[in-house]
């Protein structure tokens, strides 16, 4: 879509485009026709009959956030590539403006999808506790592989610059620190750099054993 809008309108280049599009939405029907035999998709049309309806309920929500997390990734994706000239005008911006434009998406989908869940519990339910339970492991979970997104990050930073290098920076501090406007030392940012991710894992742990 980004490249329907921001190309050069043609025939060839509209044909091209659709065809690219098209491709790229039929990849995963392709892996998995290689990659999975008749013992998998037996398997899935069990689980498919054998569940209830309290799954059902279950399936439907996480039916309807996937979907809700996917249009507003297109939507954000269509509308900052449409714009990105507004926004970057550096190249050495640019990785910046991307890491940006994952975490904060990322960190809004997180907390909605938490809040509306602890919102809409039942509240004279018997299981609200086991409830509220899930969803907080949910959300940490989620928490955890956005951490870890930038721990593979900062480990790529450090095998390019080194940990002594002035050039490298923890990227979740750097963000939070540029979006708040708060100076964190980078020696300090650097001492810290996996704690986030560790205390993710621990808390996803913990409340698991509940």
């Amino acid at each position: 879509i980004v490249l329907l809008i921001t190309d050069t309108l043609s025939s060839k280049a509209v044909i091209f485009n659709f065809l690219a599009i098209a491709i790229m939405l039929e990849a995963d029907n392709v892996v998995a026709a290689l990659f999975l035999g008749n013992r998998n998709n037996v398997m899935m049309d069990d689980a498919a009959r054998d569940v209830n309806d309290g799954a059902s309920g279950a399936a439907r929500g996480t039916f309807f956030w996937t979907r809700v997390q996917g249009l507003l990734c297109a939507v954000i994706l269509v509308g900052v590539m449409y714009r990105i000239e507004q926004f970057v005008r550096r190249c050495d911006l640019l990785e910046v403006f991307l890491v940006k434009l994952i975490v904060w998406p990322a960190l809004i989908i997180f907390i909605s999808q938490c809040l509306y869940s602890i919102i809409c519990t039942r509240r004279n339910g018997p299981l609200v506790g086991e409830e509220i339970i899930r969803v907080l492991i949910e959300y940490n979970q989620n928490i955890l592989a956005l951490l870890m997104a930038c721990t593979i990050y900062d480990i790529l930073e450090l095998i390019r610059y080194g940990l002594d290098d002035d050039g490298f920076e923890p990227i979740l501090f750097f963000v939070v620190a540029d979006a708040f406007k708060i100076r964190v030392p980078r020696e300090t940012a650097k001492k810290y750099t996996f704690v986030p991710a560790i205390v993710s894992l621990l808390m996803v742990v913990g409340l698991s054993m509940l």
